[in-house]
């Protein structure tokens, strides 16, 4: 049993306030890149409960942690701990699973990894275990494992409003050929927040969503990452990457995604994205490199 865990890519992100609790409330499109980790689980193996490799990762990239401290680990135990709940595990089903992930995605890029890993591994869990857990349920103990598992759950491009919580369908997005780069420098999502400063950011209206739904390039541009100031701040390497995209005449927007390390940079066609991912790549060793395509 084999799931791709894609990339999740916030197009736009803005911080529209913050509750009492110091959670921040955000408004923004994220989408999902043809491109991410291989979850696999198997019921009948034997060995290890969690087996992370990377592949063609920097060498100097954050290490995954194959226990308790990876999500995809916790959101294993979490559907084992409701199906035991239920009674559902009485007949042995749980049996012995070993889950193994084949991660290119990097840690702590703002691409949505580990979430991406959690959902496909609440999924595939789920569906081991003979289906236990409904789809509302399972929504509920994404959401308790990370604000960005919700969506990852959905794996379609959604307007995402709340901590994470609300999510609203976006329909006929087009295809974006795009470039992604990861400049080998992972940032920490609560630090980026503390850093923030300013005004809040408005939120998205009706007139924002369909223009990106007519014109995505146009569109986006008139929106931004809330993020990206207070993330720069943190990670001053986010900045290199943003001016390397723009050095392409034929990037047409150039965007950090989540909170960061991770940008992302729009082309017309693919042929485009494909070129500038080779040059940058070269010319850039040390970075993580990869022309993709977002939503569709």
């Amino acid at each position: 049993m084999q799931r791709i865990a894609r990339a999740k890519i916030n197009l736009c992100l803005h911080v529209v306030g913050r509750r009492a609790d110091g959670y921040h409330l955000l408004d923004g499109l994220t989408t999902f890149a043809d491109l991410g980790d291989l979850v696999s689980l198997d019921q009948s193996a034997s060995g290890a409960f969690l087996q992370v490799s990377c592949t063609n990762l920097p060498p100097d990239s954050e290490v995954v942690p194959a226990h308790t401290g990876n999500l995809a680990w916790r959101a294993l135990a979490a559907v084992h701990r409701e199906a035991s709940a239920q009674g559902r595990l009485s007949d042995g089903s749980g049996g012995t699973i070993t889950l193994s992930i084949e991660k290119i995605i990097p840690s702590g890029a703002g691409l949505g990894g580990g979430s991406a890993d959690a959902a496909a591994t609440l999924k595939l869990v789920n569906e081991a275990l003979g289906g236990p857990v409904g789809p509302d349920r399972l929504a509920e103990i994404g959401l308790a494992l990370g604000a960005d598992v919700p969506v990852c759950l959905a794996e379609s491009s959604r307007r995402v409003q709340g901590i994470g919580d609300i999510l609203s369908p976006v329909a006929g997005l087009s295809p974006l050929p795009a470039v992604l780069i990861w400049p080998g420098a992972p940032v920490s999502t609560p630090e980026v927040f503390r850093s923030r400063q300013g005004a809040f950011d408005r939120p998205l209206s009706e007139a924002d969503l369909n223009r990106v739904l007519s014109d995505p390039i146009g569109g986006l541009s008139a929106l931004h990452n809330g993020l990206t100031e207070a993330a720069i701040a943190v990670e001053p390497r986010i900045a290199d990457a943003l001016r390397a995209l723009k050095t392409f005449n034929t990037c047409r927007l150039a965007r950090m995604s989540g909170s960061g390390s991770a940008v992302f940079g729009l082309f017309e066609t693919q042929g485009q994205a494909d070129s500038a991912a080779g040059t940058l790549q070269s010319a850039h060793p040390n970075w993580w490199v990869r022309a993709a395509v977002l939503g569709g």
